[in-house]
């Protein structure tokens, strides 16, 4: 931990001064400090790294009525999804992942427990829970290839900060062997399933109805979580729509509004925006919460991430408004949901723009997908249940 520690604390200003979002992230984590909580409440702490997060949080907390929850998140992104959607009951930062900042936390908070969502472990709040008696588990837990490997160099440190977790609820098969393969114990893995639950927003949402206004009957190609590189990926796609179709756009959420994606003569969304889209103008999205709105009322999904390298997003977010959608040919830890989708006629993995480009053009030759059949396998992944029974169990949960 003294390793991490040092290592942590001279890489907080090299990283503030390279970059203006690890500038804000520092900031936004260097503030936190333990948020009021009802007197006499011991609250369930529940760790969400940033917006995606936050979404998996949500269908974990929703599966536990009556319990007091305390939400902190990473990013002020995730902070500000969480506190719009009412996630959590308290919502605070995470300080930053040093010893006496999460002392304090966990000390003015005096959680019951901690469960943490997916992947985000950090070995200084490993420490503060264990030196107070907190027990912690991972619910949705998340395990990449890579990180599996990376750990596995190092079994004496993967025995030291995991062994130090109850319970490893894993989102699928791939990442509980993955788990394993990184040095947890097998019997303290169990195969539970994805914490999130995507539900598209109802028609009357006044997101909808706002592009709806700005759509005018034009269909629309909805490129989300997109990353820079890209670009051309989205201009194929949109493209072949257009072959269809001369009237339809593009809307484009980039995964970091501002970040680098370079969306060429695109309308910006803001809360505020008024008035009408100009014929031939592409629709951005740069505010919080609009996506799942857009994907409900586009004619053709496509997911980024998975064309830039990097893994593709959240494929059921698309899915369970009940697009067909494209994406790239990176789906880690989402194999088995990438698989089910394309079994299903939902989802079609391409690996570059001209392949994308032929995609949307059989999801325009099949026509709009089935109802039954995104949600056929949004419903075999659900693991929100099995994943409260596991964490009750261990005694997790109470």
């Amino acid at each position: 931990m003294h390793v991490w520690t040092l290592l942590l604390r001279g890489a907080l200003p090299v990283a503030s001064a390279c970059s203006p979002r690890a500038r804000r992230v520092v900031a936004f984590r260097g503030d936190a400090r333990p948020p009021p909580m009802p007197a006499g409440t011991r609250p369930v702490w529940v760790h969400a790294a940033s917006v995606g997060e936050v979404g998996a949080a949500r269908g974990l907390i929703d599966a536990l009525p009556g319990v007091p929850v305390l939400l902190t998140c990473g990013t002020p992104e995730g902070l500000e999804r969480a506190r719009r959607d009412g996630v959590g009951d308290v919502r605070a930062p995470l300080p930053l992942d040093l010893p006496g900042p999460l002392a304090a936390f966990v000390a003015g908070v005096q959680p019951r427990a901690l469960v943490l969502v997916e992947s985000e472990i950090w070995p200084n709040m490993l420490g503060a829970c264990r030196e107070a008696r907190v027990p912690v588990a991972v619910a949705g837990a998340r395990m990449s290839a890579r990180s599996a490997w990376r750990w596995s160099l190092a079994p004496p440190l993967a025995r030291s900060i995991l062994g130090g977790i109850r319970l490893f609820a894993a989102a699928s098969g791939e990442d509980a062997a993955r788990l394993v393969r990184a040095g947890v114990a097998p019997e303290r893995v169990v195969v539970a399933g994805r914490l999130k639950r995507a539900e598209p927003p109802p028609v009357e949402d006044p997101r909808r109805a706002r592009l709806r206004e700005l759509l005018r009957g034009r269909p629309a190609l909805v490129a989300g979580s997109v990353h820079p590189g890209e670009e051309a990926v989205v201009r194929a796609a949109a493209g072949a729509l257009r072959r269809r179709d001369p009237r339809a756009i593009a809307v484009i959420a980039p995964r970091h509004p501002g970040g680098g994606y370079r969306a060429g003569g695109a309308i910006r969304l803001t809360r505020a925006g008024e008035g009408a889209l100009p014929d031939g103008a592409d629709l951005e999205i740069d505010t919080l919460g609009w996506l799942a709105a857009a994907y409900a009322e586009g004619e053709v999904g496509l997911v980024g991430g998975g064309f830039a390298g990097k893994a593709s997003h959240d494929l059921m977010e698309a899915a369970a408004s009940g697009l067909r959608l494209v994406h790239g040919p990176r789906v880690e830890g989402q194999e088995d949901v990438a698989e089910a989708l394309a079994s299903q006629g939902v989802a079609f993995p391409a690996a570059g723009p001209a392949a994308a480009a032929e995609a949307v053009g059989a999801i325009l030759d099949a026509g709009p997908a089935p109802a039954w059949a995104a949600r056929a396998v949004l419903d075999g992944f659900d693991g929100r249940r099995r994943t409260v029974e596991a964490l009750r169990g261990v005694g997790v949960l109470e």
